[in-house]
């Protein structure tokens, strides 16, 4: 922004001095040389073009940001090599003092590094230098969002949507802030717009899929699991979630097929034996259940507490084994 705006004054003084022709311009040694050469008609052309030519260099300058700093930053950026990238994006900075999208960018990368409250700084700099660009507010918006200051963080994702109104990143932050707050509906609503804007992301099936759960939706979360187990089938947490879904909706034999598939993937996965377990105490295969249940307090102690206090196990409150296992 701020070479554009340098570029407009130089161009717009050069064109009134050239048709104004004040004595400092018109008579300075240069202007006075070209006019003996090639004549006042052709110098004033000359300098026509010249300011056109220096308004034009800002222009494309702001509109396609992408010097070799920049360009530079952002691909280490999204290789995840966010050290690397800030110093490429400060290096910018120190090259055109006044580029909003340097400093945008800087804050971009400190809240990859965590560097939370230093983003903000970046990011307030960058709407300083333009106020009407939507980046810069995402990225503050997120900043807070990672300081816990969700309310905040909510003020900014809108700003970013006034002046974007397809601003992916809003749409994602505003979601998690929602999500975070117990706002399930609302998240639901962003997400599903972040979901035209940017088809099949992991991250936003995750969301909606874990919000529908919360709000007791479960079939309509199991599309949301089946969805990420399409594009990623190894995620064993996806699993567990389908099948604690499944078990809400009675759909035992099913349930038990995801928890195992949850396990075969972590034969460690203590959440998954103690949901296994749950289920096949629920249809009296006490047996088994004690297995699974053991499993998974070898492998986390407080699902000892928690199989206390489970209605899923009522039928082994008097269970001599299950007893020991609960001690």
């Amino acid at each position: 922004m701020g070479i554009l705006i340098l570029s407009i004054v130089v161009g717009l003084f050069t064109i009134v001095c050239t048709i104004a022709k004040p004595n400092f311009f018109w008579n300075h040694r240069k202007a006075r040389s070209l006019r003996r050469l090639v004549g006042d008609g052709f110098t004033s052309i000359f300098y026509f073009i010249l300011s056109i030519a220096i308004i034009a260099l800002g222009v494309l300058h702001y509109m396609y940001p992408n010097g070799d700093n920049l360009s530079k930053g952002y691909k280490l950026h999204m290789e995840g090599k966010y050290e690397e990238a800030l110093a490429y994006y400060k290096k910018e900075l120190e090259e055109d003092p006044y580029s909003d999208v340097a400093y945008n960018n800087i804050g971009w990368a400190l809240n990859d590094l965590d560097r939370y409250e230093e983003a903000i700084t970046y990011c307030d700099k960058s709407i300083e230098l333009d106020s009407k660009s939507s980046e810069p507010y995402a990225n503050k918006g997120n900043a807070l969002l990672g300081l816990g200051e969700y309310e905040e963080a909510l003020k900014n994702y809108d700003l970013a949507l006034k002046y974007d109104k397809k601003s992916s990143y809003a749409y994602y932050g505003k979601g998690v802030v929602n999500y975070d707050l117990g706002e399930y509906e609302k998240a639901i609503e962003c997400f599903e717009e972040y979901e035209k804007l940017k088809p099949k992301d992991v991250d936003a099936y995750y969301y909606l899929g874990e919000s529908h759960y919360n709000l007791g939706s479960f079939e309509t979360a199991i599309t949301y699991y089946d969805k990420i187990m399409e594009i990623d089938k190894d995620k064993e947490i996806i699993y567990l979630f389908k099948a604690d879904a499944l078990y809400y909706l009675d759909e035992n034999e099913e349930a038990i097929k995801c928890y195992e598939k949850a396990i075969e993937l972590n034969n460690e996965f203590s959440e998954a034996f103690y949901g296994k377990s749950r289920v096949l105490a629920r249809m009296d295969r006490i047996d088994e259940a004690l297995v699974d249940l053991a499993k998974s307090i070898e492998f986390d102690e407080e699902y000892k507490e928690y199989a206390k206090e489970d209605e899923a196990f009522e039928n082994l409150k008097n269970n001599a084994k299950f007893i020991s296992l609960i001690k």
